[in-house]
């Protein structure tokens, strides 16, 4: 016997109705007499047995129509079929030519090259794509710190100028915070070096076509917040050098001609402190949203800055543009990996001249090498760092319009001109660019050649304290120095292997006796960790024309190193399983120049 059950009950704002149909059985009995009587545990019980839905329904929209579309269930079977068929027909067609131990030889040789590939991992983690990306990570959060450390220090005292402007705090604190002016004027220094790096970060992802239209734009428009908020501290710290110029000085003789001048002070002051906040504000919601970890939607929100509604509005409505623009920005770029590493490629350049070589690999690949030169390393580390300076009593900030803001015609700065959208019109100097880079210098004591350990970049060199590291030693004993990345490591092709490495090596030191030939018996050959087994290779085969080998920290064998690490076990799994010879000993014994070795 059926039953047929009409359902109509108000469930929020709608009314649904339920058709149920099913068998008169015991189950199905005890519900419906609770239904009947209205009560409220009941009815809910009833309401949570007919909406029931199945886990099918709670699928992804193309497996539920699989699920409850016959037609499509049986074409996506009729699909799976046909693919299994192309896969499985040139194996099943192979079966008739290769015999089982033909098949077991394959399999055997398949495991073989499976353990060199993870081998070879470990060996050399610089060549995986994840380590390039975690190093590119890592970078990118720390330039982001530092804006954040400045946004946060800059926005504090953007906001107590703009309570002296109001009048709700004495005119004589403009003196008392003028030290925290100086301290947040120092930090941006940096600024502009790094919109140049970025200018040269963009003209590589142009030429190279690694990114598109819009995120060359938005790197654009990241230059060009970092410009506004540059130029707008240090037009503020202008003008509070003029208002402490006319405070101090004797010309206002009149009660009434100090309060008319305090009135405008106060109005420019208004002025420049609301353009700081509002580019504070700016770099600080850019920070929290190109940070990787960041969620992209709580770095907008800047109701509590502001003391006044109207700016506030217009802060919000910047803020919310900008944060549109890098949410994007981030989903587009992942790990900013595409411009990390020509960003630290660009300091290179900037910071100490160095010259990018491409050199013809021993299987033909490409090795992606820098040249630095130490006199000229040594000009532009030489030359003395820009710092915010008074203005004069004639700076064009005095003649500025009370009504317009600050429009002077001349800013005595690194950073001078805007930048456009578009990136053009960049004329912010940095450390060096007045040197031309055809000059000639001194002779070089000599050049050293420098291998990487075996999981660094060259491009690595540029995050590293010059005075302590490898590259400022050598600089400053006016020796040259050639970095370069090894097979599979950043723009170097090819895969690594103790054999492919020292072959590229020689290479190498070729191509170095070829390009510079007045120090071809003046190179000396520095190896670091693995490179250490590049650095004695070369040292062997080069008897008599290498000045001399410095073995920084290395191995005796791979093998070795790996049964002192985990055991004897992995010693023989990284000996018998690659079948690498990696002894560095014999190479090392077998060169005859002066040698050190340096080990911690």
């Amino acid at each position: 016997m059926d039953l047929v059950v009409k359902l109509t009950f108000p469930l929020g704002y709608h009314s649904y109705q339920m058709r149920y149909v099913t068998n008169l059985s015991y189950t199905l009995m005890t519900p419906l007499e609770e239904f009947t009587r209205e009560e409220t545990l009941s009815f809910g019980r009833v309401t949570n047995f007919l909406c029931f839905q199945t886990l099918a329904e709670k699928l992804w929209t193309p497996f539920r129509m699989i699920c409850f579309n016959p037609l499509i269930s049986l074409g996506v079977l009729i699909l799976i079929y046909i693919i299994f068929t192309i896969f499985f027909l040139p194996l099943w067609i192979l079966s008739f030519i290769i015999t089982s131990y033909g098949s077991f030889i394959i399999f055997l040789l398949l495991f073989h090259y499976l353990i060199i590939y993870i081998i070879r991992l470990i060996a050399f983690p610089g060549c995986n794509q994840s380590t390039q990306k975690q190093l590119a990570q890592d970078f990118w959060k720390r330039i982001l710190s530092f804006l954040e450390n400045i946004a946060m220090h800059s926005n504090q005292y953007s906001s107590t100028m703009l309570l002296i402007a109001n009048g709700q705090l004495p005119i004589q604190e403009i003196y008392t915070n003028m030290q925290e002016l100086q301290k947040i004027l120092m930090m941006i220094e940096y600024l502009p070096n790094m919109m140049n790096y970025l200018q040269d970060t963009i003209d590589y992802c142009k030429a190279e076509k690694e990114l598109n239209y819009l995120e060359i734009k938005l790197l654009n428009d990241f230059i060009t917040q970092l410009e506004q908020y540059y130029q707008s501290f240090h037009y503020l710290y202008h003008f509070l050098n003029e208002e402490f110029y006319h405070i101090s000085s004797h010309s206002i003789t009149t009660q009434q001609n100090h309060h008319h001048h305090q009135q405008k002070n106060q109005r420019l002051l208004l002025t420049h402190a609301s353009k700081c906040l509002k580019a504070s504000e700016n770099i600080r919601v850019l920070t929290q949203t190109l940070l990787p970890e960041s969620n992209g939607g709580n770095g907008g929100d800047s109701s509590d800055h502001g003391e006044d509604g109207e700016s506030s509005n217009q802060n919000n409505l910047g803020i919310s543009q900008l944060l549109k623009l890098f949410c994007s920005f981030r989903e587009k770029i992942n790990s900013f990996e595409h411009i990390t590493f020509p960003y630290m490629r660009a300091i290179l350049t900037h910071r100490y001249g160095a010259k990018n070589y491409w050199i013809k690999g021993s299987n033909g690949n490409r090795i992606d090498g820098v040249y630095i030169n130490a006199m000229k390393a040594l000009e532009l580390q030489k030359q003395p760092p820009k710092r915010p300076s008074p203005t004069s009593s004639n700076s064009p900030v005095h003649n500025a319009s009370s009504n317009n803001g600050l429009h002077p015609e001349s800013f005595q700065k690194a950073s001078s001109t805007s930048t456009s959208s578009q990136g053009k019109g960049l004329s912010i100097q940095v450390p060096g660019s007045s040197i031309d880079q055809k000059s000639t210098f001194p002779e070089s004591q000599g050049l050293v050649l420098f291998c990487n350990p075996n999981a660094a970049y060259y491009e690595t060199i540029s995050q590293q304290e010059f005075e302590k590291s490898w590259l400022g030693y050598y600089i400053n004993l006016g020796y040259d120095v050639f970095f370069y990345n090894y097979p599979g490591y950043g723009r170097s092709t090819g895969s690594p292997s103790p054999t492919v490495l020292q072959a590229d090596g020689q290479a190498v030191i070729d191509f170095l006796r070829n390009e510079f030939p007045h120090l071809e018996t003046k190179i000396i050959v520095h190896g670091e960790s693995i490179g250490g087994l590049v650095a004695c290779s070369i040292a062997a085969n080069n008897n008599n024309r290498i000045a001399a080998l410095v073995c920084d920290r290395t191995f005796a064998s791979l093998d070795a190193t790996a049964s002192r690490l985990m055991g004897s076990w992995a010693g023989n799994f990284m000996k018998f399983g690659a079948f690498w010879n990696t002894n560095v000993v014999n190479n090392y014994l077998k060169a005859n120049c002066p040698k050190i070795v340096l080990q911690v």
